[in-house]
């Protein structure tokens, strides 16, 4: 077994321990309950304007949040999004060999706890936290609020930071996955880098990314990259 240098994994979780056509669900909640996401749409101009800080992130979950509630966003409906994330082939493999090699995992992502450890499973248990958005129903399944997460997006490296701090290591001996735009603030915090099947990412700034691996389909191949 590797002997690995690295103390902590954190992952992105869309599009980084998952796999296929599936929108962030955000995007996909909006699609199923009716709404356009098209650039012309409001739900697009409201993601601009976050992504521009013209809204703090916590703004736009709340714009998101009323938006459910009009469109009628139930349990059921939330369950059958989750039911379309498919989880990438060799996670459990590399998940239990980093977890039993002693290294923390961590997931930190703008999706939903709920539904990131429904679809996780079992393999929810090895991570010592899921940083994400937190979804409440009422008791008629119908939707209650959501509450923001406070480490997504520029916010992340302040997680990356709790967990230096948590564990008494030094920045470089983190190591962050991802594979979006959101993700490029991590390296701020100093841990190492690594994009897995770059979607929006500027996967050619050497700043923010450690190493890039494209066309990843057995996430596997991440452990020859993990000191």
């Amino acid at each position: 077994m590797k002997n690995f240098k690295t103390k902590a994994v954190i992952f992105d979780y869309d599009g980084t321990l998952t796999f296929g056509d599936y929108n962030n669900i955000f995007k996909s909640l909006y699609q199923v309950l009716g709404y356009a996401t098209d650039r012309n749409s409001a739900y697009y101009q409201d993601y601009v304007d976050f992504i521009n800080f013209k809204i703090d992130y916590a703004g736009w979950v709340k714009i998101n949040e009323e938006d459910f509630k009009n469109g009628g966003l139930t349990k059921d409906i939330f369950d059958s999004v989750t039911e379309n994330i498919k989880l990438i082939k060799g996670l459990e493999k590399t998940l239990k060999t980093l977890h039993e090699s002693g290294v923390k995992l961590y997931v930190l992502s703008g999706n939903f706890v709920y539904a990131i450890k429904k679809t996780l499973g079992k393999l929810a248990e090895l991570f010592t936290e899921i940083s994400a958005n937190e979804v409440h129903f009422n008791e008629d399944g119908t939707l209650s609020h959501l509450v923001a997460t406070e480490f997504d997006y520029d916010c992340k490296p302040k997680f990356i930071e709790k967990v230096i701090n948590e564990l008494g290591v030094l920045p470089e001996e983190i190591c962050f996955v991802g594979n979006g735009e959101n993700d490029k603030f991590a390296y701020r915090a100093g841990a190492k880098t690594i994009c897995v099947n770059p979607v929006d990412a500027d996967e050619d700034d050497a700043e923010k990314w450690a190493c890039v691996l494209k066309n990843v389909t057995n996430f596997e191949k991440i452990l020859d990259y993990i000191d």
